[in-house]
């Protein structure tokens, strides 16, 4: 029987992995309005590159993860200037709906790639800080609290960046009206470029912390685009905080759900609180506006 702290720390690092994924979508979704379908596999490639620099060149975990965030921002950049930006020049109101069809195009690809340069095979690591922990009697690998505490990090310093920084306030204003924020010299393509690109950056290294906890493999993005959908779904579209709290709150569901039901139960769990929160509040538990059935 799994002991209370060793279900913590699993859902608790289970959370930390959904929240980079998640929150980045969120932000796509709120600011930019993007509805992207290929999310997921932007971690995939995280997971494959860091793989290689981890497993191929050798590298310290360290500068594995600095160069893993790197690359992916740049990738970022580049799918957002060559395809999203031609795209929302020529596609006016519709550009929500086309985003979502580009992105799923994009996704096809980057699998189907994936497969072709790698195969099937699943790729992954023993560990990138070996040894244990023991805490309150319970041992756990140095790499969960390694994970998770960077994970956390990362966001703290995101959300931060988001609310403090010029830039970060510049990104939130484009988000709350772009007319107006371009009125007051906020350049807005630059803006959807770089939150394109620190989307791409953070799934990128939910990709890799995936890759060392479980592993990586072509297909690993359709189950990562879910769960972050999910998450996005439950909080409301957009809510980047709400993601935050919402990829805890599946986390800690699926882990009950896995540990006290079977395997398998987590998926069904998750399905049936998006379900339910869609019927009761359409926008999800940080949205407004849109009212339930036992709101109206």
């Amino acid at each position: 029987m799994i002991s209370p702290v060793e279900l913590l720390i699993v859902s608790l690092l289970r959370g930390s992995l959904y929240v980079l994924i998640s929150a980045s979508l969120a932000m796509l979704f709120g600011i930019i309005s993007v509805a992207s379908f290929c999310h997921g596999d932007f971690a995939m490639l995280g997971g494959y590159l860091s793989y290689f620099l981890l497993v191929s060149l050798g590298l310290n975990p360290i500068l594995a993860l600095v160069l893993t965030a790197a690359v992916m921002f740049l990738f970022g950049c580049l799918i957002e200037k060559s395809l999203l930006f031609p795209l929302r020049k020529t596609s006016g109101k519709l550009w929500m709906f086309y985003t979502f069809v580009l992105t799923l195009g994009i996704s096809q690809v980057l699998e189907n790639g994936a497969l072709a340069a790698f195969g099937a095979a699943f790729l992954g690591i023993k560990s990138l800080w070996p040894g244990n922990i023991n805490l309150l009697g319970t041992a756990t690998s140095l790499d969960r609290f390694a994970i998770l505490g960077i994970s956390v990090g990362i966001v703290v310093v995101f959300w931060f960046f988001l609310k403090y920084t010029k830039i970060g306030r510049a990104i939130r204003a484009v988000g709350i009206n772009e007319e107006a924020a371009s009125i007051f010299g906020v350049n807005v393509n630059f803006i959807y470029t770089l939150t394109f690109g620190l989307s791409a950056l953070l799934a990128g290294i939910g990709g890799l912390f995936y890759m060392v906890l479980f592993t990586t493999y072509p297909l690993m993005g359709v189950t990562a685009n879910l769960k972050a959908w999910i998450v996005v779904v439950t909080a409301g579209l957009g809510n980047i905080k709400g993601a935050i709290y919402c990829s805890f709150l599946l986390s800690f569901a699926e882990t009950l759900a896995y540990t006290f039901l079977s395997a398998g139960w987590q998926n069904v769990i998750s399905i049936i609180i998006v379900a339910l929160i869609l019927l009761f509040k359409p926008t999800g538990l940080f949205g407004t506006e849109v009212k339930g059935i036992w709101e109206r």
